[in-house]
């Protein structure tokens, strides 16, 4: 079997020069008293693009559009597929000393759940107690279902001297940017499956 891409550029391509005017029944005279300067190439002048941007005659706009771009690039066509890969905001957060209040409050965007089966993420935050009298934080930010394996952690530390409403901020701060380079990681990992194997995310 021939692959797309051979049969395509196989595919013969006619002349651009060869390409002959088409007859344009125009509705907008506006439009009308442009075709001329259009069919002799060139750049338009800003009187003629506000012409173009306001006139309702669609038809005959793309029939113009059209001849100007068969007379540049013959009937060689291609075509852009654009998509969006979105992460996700959905997890469970995982803490038993947290304040999971404000935490609520504050990252309003980011959908919580209780079940862990129905999270795209799990957000497991374990403690301990630092050499220096503070406290070492570690987010633990785990993938699941099309995320799996997708995971990503980072350690968030207090000193002894601080407050809990410092310790409330930095914690809230540290959760943050632990989602944002996750959902960075789930950006660029869910493109390069998406473009190796055609996989659809989820």
């Amino acid at each position: 079997m021939t692959p797309p891409d051979a049969r395509a550029s196989s595919a013969p391509v006619r002349d651009p020069r060869a390409i002959e005017p088409p007859e344009i029944a125009f509705l907008d005279p506006a439009l009308a008293a442009i075709r001329e300067r259009v069919l002799a190439g060139g750049r338009r002048g800003g009187e003629d693009g506000l012409a173009c941007l306001e006139t309702w005659d669609l038809p005959a706009l793309g029939q113009m559009a059209n001849h100007v771009a068969r007379r540049r690039h013959g009937d060689r066509v291609h075509f852009v597929l654009n998509r969006q890969l979105n992460p996700t905001n959905i997890c469970v957060l995982d803490c038993g000393f947290c304040d999971e209040s404000f935490i609520r409050q504050e990252m309003t965007y980011v959908d919580y759940v209780r079940d862990r089966e129905v999270a795209h993420v799990h957000v497991l935050v374990t403690r301990q107690n630092t050499g220096a009298g503070g406290e070492a934080h570690t987010f633990d930010l785990i993938g699941r279902g099309t995320f799996q394996g997708m995971d990503y952690s980072t350690v968030y530390t207090t000193n002894a001297s601080a407050t809990d409403a410092e310790m409330r901020d930095g914690f809230l701060r540290t959760l943050q940017a632990a989602l944002v380079a996750l959902n960075e990681r789930m950006r660029h990992v869910l493109a390069l499956r998406f473009g190796l194997n055609g996989e659809k995310p989820a």
